[in-house]
């Protein structure tokens, strides 16, 4: 019998969708070809794994995929090669040889004749065979040159140099060290050393703006002690504040040492001089040059001193103010009336007055006058 309709459709179909997958295979590998002449190996890898997805036993005449795979683990070999060699670089640099030789060694095995990977291994074993040893000398009291100089004689070097404080052993002077004396060392080693700074100091707080009591519990916090107290006017600083001291703040000086201060007095207090008699002009110069100022506005006082005349200030004179002090000025009026002045018309009218009735009386009554004084007898 003859195929059916159904079935010779059928097969045409899976004859397309073959031809199809064929031709996407071909495609594959084509670009897999190309991308392996440009030598992106991961791209070609990557193909190959679509090309296995597609068609898994699709053939790879020119070994492709073979040689791309031998090129990533040669690549991968350099790379590794290159980062123990860095690394032994590294080792060296920081002196740790033991490191440096079995980076290099590795990198021997890996990659025979690397650059210059024998050189190197050989100064590593240089480094690391056994150097003949040296007694370390004492350095104590010695100045740098002088140890310098002892442990050149020993084929060693001074290292790295300290500074400590020290009541017993002079400044300059090495106080410790290190190897100690008598160690056994390398031939070409380093010997650190501790040098004396002189007795040990503390550094003066800062006692500005403080008063007495707080600035001496700060001082003896620190090991030092409140000196000589002096007063001196401010015009910033309250009554009773410090504003100076010795040493000044931050200053290095020996334990037990005294600081002293200066405490404010409060503003410069000065004497309103006495400038009473004076014009105002000259009272003005006076005042001004006592450190006062003049005041604006004056007052006005009757008085027997000439008009224009200073009869008193406000402060008053020999009073005790403040530097820049205004001070107001009293000044006379003019001649005032005296009490005197204004009762002698009013006496000497009653002194008319009676003698003129003396006068009328003794005319018209001698006897009697004369008995009432005395001079008639009766």
């Amino acid at each position: 019998m003859g195929e059916t309709v159904e079935a010779i459709l059928d097969r045409q179909e899976r004859f397309a969708r073959e031809e199809e997958r064929q031709k996407r295979l071909d495609e594959l590998y084509t670009r897999a070809r190309r991308l392996h002449h440009d030598k992106e190996w991961q791209a070609v890898v990557d193909v190959f794994g679509q090309i296995q997805a597609i068609g898994p036993g699709y053939p790879d005449p020119e070994g492709l995929l073979m040689s791309t795979r031998e090129e990533l683990e040669a690549l991968e070999q350099a790379q590794s090669v290159a980062a123990l060699y860095d690394q032994g670089l590294r080792y060296m640099e920081t002196e740790e040889w033991s490191r440096a030789f079995e980076r290099f060694e590795e990198v021997q095995c890996l990659k025979p004749g690397y650059q210059d990977t024998e050189e190197l291994l050989s100064r590593v074993r240089q480094e690391l065979a056994p150097s003949p040893t040296v007694e370390v000398p004492d350095l104590s009291g010695q100045s740098i040159s002088q140890a310098t100089s002892s442990l050149a004689d020993k084929g060693l070097t001074l290292g790295t140099r300290k500074e400590a404080p020290s009541e017993k052993v002079p400044e300059g002077r090495i106080i410790r060290q290190d190897p100690e004396t008598g160690t056994e060392v390398a031939a070409g080693s380093s010997v650190t050393v501790t040098v004396s700074s002189g007795p040990s100091t503390v550094q003066v707080p800062n006692l500005a703006s403080l008063n007495r009591s707080r600035a001496s519990g700060i001082l003896d916090a620190v090991g030092l002690e409140l000196g000589k107290e002096d007063q001196a006017p401010s015009d910033t600083a309250p009554e009773g504040e410090i504003i100076r001291q010795h040493p000044i703040a931050q200053t290095a000086t020996n334990p037990g040492s005294s600081v002293s201060i200066t405490v404010s007095s409060g503003p410069e207090k000065v004497t309103v001089p006495n400038v009473s008699g004076r014009s105002i002009e000259e009272a003005g110069r006076v005042l001004e040059s006592a450190g006062l100022v003049l005041a604006n506005s004056r007052k006005e006082k009757k008085s027997r001193k000439p008009a224009g005349t200073v009869v008193a200030t406000d402060p008053s004179s020999r009073s005790k103010v403040a530097l820049g002090t205004s001070v107001t000025m009293v000044v006379s009026s003019g001649q005032r009336t005296s009490p005197r002045i204004l009762a002698a018309p009013l006496v000497a009218t009653l002194v008319a007055a009676v003698v003129l009735i003396g006068l009328i009386v003794l005319r018209n009554y001698p006897l009697k006058v004369g008995i009432a004084f005395g001079k008639i007898p009766a």
